[in-house]
């Protein structure tokens, strides 16, 4: 099953976090960007998919810890500008919750074929 590893600890990602939690197909992680060793815990956990809030101030480790493994979908949410940024560069438009959720499942179900 997939890990989508929420980083940070905003309210936005604890809303997105229960939302994925009741989608089946999908295991979401949260790892508290603010506690020491947070990118250690993200390491341990080997997600599939990463998604932080992109008004958190200094993303630098996250960034870091993407270039250490590119592989790893990483997306930012800006919930006040209704947007999503894959790292990858791939702007989208994300208007709830569920649009995220069927970006990961369309991209998780693209792998599988």
């Amino acid at each position: 099953m997939p890990t989508v590893a929420l980083y940070g600890n905003s309210l936005v990602l604890a809303s997105i976090g229960a939302r994925i939690e009741r989608r089946t197909g999908l295991r979401p992680a949260i790892v508290d960007a603010a506690l020491p060793g947070a990118i250690e815990k993200l390491s341990a956990l080997q997600p599939d998919f990463v998604v932080f809030d992109l008004g958190t101030p200094h993303p630098d480790p996250i960034v870091a810890f993407w270039r250490a493994r590119p592989e790893v979908q990483l997306i930012g949410v800006d919930i006040d500008a209704d947007r999503m940024l894959i790292l990858s560069g791939q702007p989208a438009r994300a208007l709830t919750a569920e649009v995220l959720i069927e970006t990961l499942t369309t991209h998780m179900e693209g792998e599988i074929k």
